[in-house]
């Protein structure tokens, strides 16, 4: 194996220095070192494989081709890409040009030490998507129909990636890439960015920051790999980034990560048919709309001990308006996927200082859906922060089991089912501590509605409903703390139990609600089923 100051490289064979008379690069950062750069890789593949070493300097690059075997590194050099570089799809370095096509993995294309600087500044129009294509890296496997079942194999370490004028890395079909200790800033479509199927990628520690771009981890999954695949599998290990956490997965994809911290929106997860398990991360999240920060088609994903903080930052306006933690949509208009399953496991959900008091903020809300899907929200353990109006708002139906969840929002649960929709809600332990405890708006679908060991104070057990209450089961379930007899002026569903604070000997201390009723309800029935010891 070749070597460097000591260290092993990952491909055998010589060293070929750019700046060896035989290639001649200047590395002045005013030369035009593109050719110099060329040669030196031509050299490496045609030996069979080889490093391709830069000295410390800066060196202008417009595009290099990268074949399968060749190692580029430069640890203390600074790659630049020249003013005004002309060219939608200029790469600075691309393996489009020579595809893997194989049935085993090709020998790694590594990328370690370099500083890759796209001088976005300098290039003209961008922020219209004039350069979209333009990486600093592009990794290309193979795609279409002569794609094969070998990947091309890529490793890029330690690289730092700056003011591009689209992505930093960007890997498309048929790629097993590892991409550890990299850093981008100011990149502005994404930091890491995965377009392409049949790909494996495993990512650790990144970084993503920028003033002007976030420069974080974006999933576009639009092209097929080998056999048409649109699937990613992808396991990343530690994130810190700015911003821009947009992970559209396509079917049959797998998404595993771990300590991933977000401190600006936006938060996209796009999983049909996929497999998403995040633990132990933070995500800042901001306004609820149809485009970004949301969960759309959420597959079979679980989000264990994370953290979601609604905020302003990255607002375009400070208008008042209306912000979801989690945004959740089973389905948008003409698709109808079913069996899906999202849980959150000890999940928390706060907001941050800069939002204003007149924006309205749910923790978890989800869009239209029916008990008949099949799609259901697992919701264990967790709470949600007194600055929420609403912890959970189920919109128009569908299937929600939550339990041991320590809810402080005005509003603990919004359950709004008019016709045409139906919903199937089991609360169990369920802690509710703000203003109103339930408020359910219901229309004539068959709909049933569960409580079971829950507990309150009557200042927090309030219960509304509106609209009719025919064709839907209440199973109450709850014991609520009262100072005096409920008669006739406590909200309660069949089931309910009210018990005296400080029960009175020889006195009745438990009623429990035979008839579901409220106080503007004259059905409303406690009956007396226990009384203290004299």
């Amino acid at each position: 194996m070749a070597t460097i100051t000591g260290r092993i490289l990952d491909n055998a064979g010589a060293v070929f220095n750019v700046r060896h008379p035989d290639f001649g690069a200047a590395g002045n950062g005013t030369a035009d070192d593109t050719a110099a750069i060329q040669a030196a890789v031509n050299a490496a593949n045609a030996a069979g494989g080889g490093v391709v070493y830069f000295p410390g300097g800066t060196y202008l690059v417009t595009s290099v081709k990268v074949m399968a075997g060749v190692t580029l590194e430069g640890y203390g050099a600074r790659i630049r890409r020249p003013d005004n570089t002309p060219g939608e799809f200029t790469r600075m370095f691309t393996t489009q040009n020579h595809p893997w096509l194989s049935n085993v993995d090709s020998p790694p294309v590594v990328f370690r030490g370099l500083v890759l600087d796209g001088n976005r500044q300098n290039q003209g129009p961008y922020t219209g998507y004039e350069l979209e294509h333009a990486a600093l890296i592009f990794l290309y496997g193979a795609g279409g129909a002569s794609a094969m079942k070998g990947r091309l194999r890529a490793i890029v370490a330690d690289c730092t990636f700056l003011d591009s004028p689209a992505d930093g890395l960007s890997v498309h079909t048929n790629v097993q890439v590892q991409a550890s200790n990299c850093t981008a800033v100011d990149c502005f479509r994404g930091g890491l960015t995965f377009t392409g199927g049949y790909t494996v990628a495993q990512i650790d520690n990144f970084v993503g920051r920028g003033e002007t771009h976030p420069s974080g981890l974006q999933f576009e999954i639009d092209g097929g790999g080998y056999g048409g695949s649109l699937a990613i599998h992808a396991v990343v290990n530690g994130a810190q980034m700015d911003g821009n956490f947009d992970c559209g997965l396509g079917r049959g994809s797998t998404f595993v990560a771990s300590d991933i911290v977000c401190h600006r929106p936006v938060f996209n997860l796009y999983a049909p048919g996929s497999r998403v398990r995040i633990s132990n991360s933070l995500f800042a999240v901001g306004t609820a709309n149809g485009v970004s920060n949301r969960i759309v088609f959420p597959g079979d994903t679980t989000l264990t001990g994370c953290r979601f903080t609604v905020t302003e930052a990255g607002n375009a306006a400070e208008a008042d308006g209306t912000l979801a933690a989690l945004h959740v949509a089973w389905n948008i208009s003409g698709t109808s996927e079913t069996g899906q399953r999202l849980r959150l496991v000890n999940c928390v959900f706060d907001v941050e200082a800069d939002v204003e008091p007149a924006d309205t903020l749910y923790a978890v809300r989800t869009t239209p859906d029916g008990r008949t899907s099949g799609n259901h929200l697992s919701i264990e353990g967790g709470e949600v922060s007194a600055a929420y109006d609403y912890g959970l708002y189920m919109m128009q139906g569908g299937t929600w089991y939550v339990r041991d969840i320590r809810i402080a929002a005005q509003t603990g649960i919004l359950w709004s089912a008019p016709p045409n929709y139906s919903a199937d809600i089991t609360l169990d332990g369920v802690a509710t501590t703000g203003s109103r405890s339930i408020q359910i708006v219901t229309g004539t679908a068959d709909n049933v509605f569960t409580t079971r060991n829950m507990e309150a104070d009557e200042a927090h057990s309030r219960f509304m409903v509106t609209y009719t209450i025919a064709h839907n089961s209440y199973r109450g379930g709850r014991v609520i703390w009262v100072d005096s007899p409920p008669t006739g002026r406590l909200e309660g569903l069949v089931g309910d139990r009210a018990r005296l604070k400080q029960a009175v000997p020889g006195a009745v201390y438990e009623w429990v609600c035979v008839t579901s009723g409220f106080p503007t309800n004259p059905t409303v029935v406690w009956k007396a089923i226990a009384t203290a010891a004299a």
